[in-house]
């Protein structure tokens, strides 16, 4: 009967776990944000449904999401800075007043949080002029910046997006164009390789996202509207139109989105059967 029982335990554990898988799997959401429009929104890029995720926060140059909490750069009066933002709750906490002059972040596959910025700005409140373009992890408690790596001069990353992609490579976007009338806009860069960076082509989109194996980008369309595109991560080029945002809303950086709450109930589930089992 007890040898019964552990089967039996055993085929719901996995039952659970098969149905989250799909259920991540099938969650194909990712979060934008704006600089003209104080939310975050949800879109969904199987219907391209566009809805408001939460409302009333800030304006923001930069979002990521680490699978708990996601975190953007504010870009409004008193809230310039770092803001952690739950998605569950709704609660946005200002963790640091440091501001970032490029409009990106990212999150690796281990969570850990990074930005793209360039010294030729005003950071930690001092106008620095060398424009060396540094990739920093951020502490997501203190906002704390560490040099990690320096990237190779391009002649600007402005603006654009980063997302670490398939190999450990992060794919780069930016309106360099604006610098230096370079028709390259894109780069892939490997850190095995930190000297070297490879030229892309394609158009900037000021906001880049890996959904499913898939790259896809974010860019302004009939003027002030903002739109996103399944890209080709070979070159990002625009593979199809993926989602429009309501007139007027542009888009500042895109993000993965929080898993379904189906899967965090049955993740649940899993975690009290087997709490259960060792208590036997």
């Amino acid at each position: 009967m007890k040898f019964r029982r552990k089967i039996k335990l055993f085929m719901v554990l996995l039952l659970a776990i098969i149905t989250a898988g799909s259920a991540l799997a099938a969650n194909e959401n990712i979060y934008a944000v704006s600089t003209n429009s104080a939310s975050i929104y949800e879109i969904n890029i199987t219907t391209g449904v566009v809805t408001t995720a939460a409302s009333g926060s800030f304006t923001s140059v930069g979002l990521t999401y680490d699978g708990s909490n996601a975190y953007y750069w504010s870009a409004e009066g008193n809230h310039r800075g770092m803001v952690k933002w739950d998605p569950l709750t709704n609660i946005h906490t200002l963790i640091d007043t440091t501001e970032i002059s490029e409009e990106n972040a990212t999150v690796d596959a281990l969570g850990n949080l990074w930005i793209l910025d360039r010294t030729n700005s005003f950071v930690d409140g001092a106008f620095i002029g060398d424009d060396t373009r540094f990739l920093y992890q951020i502490d997501k408690n203190t906002g704390a910046r560490t040099i990690s790596y320096t990237l190779p001069d391009v002649g600007g990353y402005a603006a654009g997006d980063i997302a670490w992609g398939p190999g450990g490579k992060l794919y780069i976007s930016t309106n360099n164009t604006f610098w230096t009338y370079d028709t390259v806009s894109n780069y892939v860069w490997d850190p095995t390789d930190p000297t070297n960076i490879a030229k892309k082509g394609g158009v900037y989109h000021a906001g880049l996202v890996w959904v499913d194996g898939k790259l896809y980008g974010s860019k302004t369309v009939s003027g002030t509207t903002g739109a996103v595109y399944e890209l080709d991560p070979t070159d990002f080029s625009e593979i199809a139109l993926v989602a429009t945002m309501p007139t007027g809303i542009t888009i500042g950086d895109l993000s993965n989105a929080v898993p379904e709450p189906a899967t965090i109930f049955l993740l649940g589930l899993s975690s009290i059967a087997l709490l259960k089992k060792h208590r036997k």
